[in-house]
Formats: structure tokens, C-alpha cells, sequence
């Protein structure tokens, strides 16, 4: 099947398609110029993923885009060894900068 209907299929980006391509995950083969991916690739990974449910999530690696959620994992800033991670709560009751501007009151 096309690379974009594996992705659609497997509810990720083309990019990450052709990352697990890479990394051999997925079986990658050209006709022409089309890159196709083989449907039972496809199932075999769909297969691998189901029976690691309850391990690690899938992570293409040097890839931005994810098969898990990247809104599920904390985020930490450190400066200086120091967390330096920003307190959202803390903004909440904090005027806009674009708030004193003419017109905005």
C-alpha cells in the first residue's frame, strides 16, 4: 500500500512511516518510483505493538513525531542543574503584555 495510506492506517505521519521503514519495522519496497509498504509489515507491527501494550510505548527514534502521546510525558528544563521548568499556574492572573496597549483596555 502507498506510504500515505500507511499512514492513515496506522494513525501517524508519513515521516514516521518511513522512520520505522528505516528501522526496519515496517518493509519498505519501490515499483518504479512509488514506495509502497507491505500490508503484512503492517500487521506484524500493529501484532508486535499489541502483545507490548502494557510494556514501552513506540518511539521512532530522531523523529519528532511520535506513536504515543508527547502531551503524556512530563517535561523538565534544568539550568544549571537546577528545574528551572515554567510554572504555568503562575501566569494565570498575569496581564498580557498586549493588554496596556491602546485600544485594549
Amino acid at each position: 500500500m502507498p506510504i500515505s495510506e500507511a499512514a492513515h492506517q496506522l494513525h501517524i505521519s508519513r515521516t514516521a512511516v518511513y522512520e520505522l521503514a528505516k528501522a526496519g519495522r515496517l518493509i519498505k519496497i519501490k515499483i518504479g518510483r512509488k514506495g509502497l509498504i507491505t500490508t503484512a509489515s503492517i500487521d506484524a507491527l500493529v501484532e508486535s505493538l499489541a502483545s507490548l501494550q502494557d510494556e514501552q510505548p513506540l518511539e521512532v527514534a530522531g523523529n519528532r513525531h511520535r506513536a504515543t502521546s508527547r502531551l503524556a510525558q512530563p517535561r523538565v528544563h534544568e539550568v544549571d542543574g537546577a528545574d528551572s521548568t515554567p510554572d504555568w499556574k503562575s501566569n494565570i492572573n498575569r496581564p498580557s503584555a498586549h493588554a496596556a496597549l491602546p485600544g485594549n483596555e
